[in-house]
């Protein structure tokens, strides 16, 4: 599974026109003497010290491509990332880098979890991230199509709190999604988050 670190997201702004993003990035960066680049796809740091608790944003590219998805509702397709457990998120944007192969319908969430396996696996989500993206190649999964993350209602401010799931995958959602075979797609998974340390890239799945 591909992982490329969030200078990508500037590669990306050039083609695709998601400089808000870009600028969100640079600003951090001229602003932010803690940054560091990990060497494992997370990238930007900000936080009093190293891996403690602070405000962290990063970015990992997922490929699709030579997978064959599932139609078990909350199955699980791919893993992201390991997250700290109890950290408050705050955003998450997907974008796709790489149009997907076919239109079939395939609509998943990000979510939060405790445990992630295998392929296929019936997910318990601890904290539901980004929902209902269709990752067709018409809908979220055409070349720089986007989907965002809806603030939770009972805070305004954020997506949530992750508990303890600290595993940031993608799911099923529902049972109709399409099964055949993929041979491209790729989706940037741009996070931010409150919490204890920094994440790690997991690409077991």
């Amino acid at each position: 599974m591909s992982r490329r670190s969030v200078n990508l997201l500037r590669t990306l702004a050039g083609a695709f026109n998601i400089a808000s993003a870009s600028v969100i990035l640079q600003k951090v960066l001229r602003l932010n003497a803690g940054i560091k680049n990990n060497g494992d796809g997370s990238v930007l740091q900000q936080a009093p010290t190293l891996d403690t608790y602070g405000r962290y944003e990063v970015a990992y590219e997922v490929d699709f491509g030579g997978s064959t998805p599932t139609a078990t509702d909350d199955g699980l397709l791919k893993t992201i990332a390991t997250l700290p457990a109890n950290c408050r998120i705050t955003r998450c944007e997907l974008i796709c880098s790489e149009v997907f192969s076919n239109n079939e319908t395939r609509s998943v969430d990000v979510v939060a979890t405790a445990a992630a396996a295998a392929v296929n696996d019936v997910i318990t989500p601890t904290l539901s991230v980004a929902v209902g993206a269709n990752l067709a190649s018409s809908g979220a999964g055409a070349l720089g199509a986007r989907h965002s993350a809806v603030f939770s209602g009972t805070t305004a401010t954020s997506i949530g709190d992750s508990g303890a799931g600290t595993i940031l995958c993608f799911i099923n959602q529902g049972t109709s999604n399409g099964t055949t075979a993929l041979t491209s797609g790729k989706v940037v998974v741009y996070l931010e988050y409150v919490g204890p340390s920094a994440p790690s890239v997991n690409d077991s799945i």
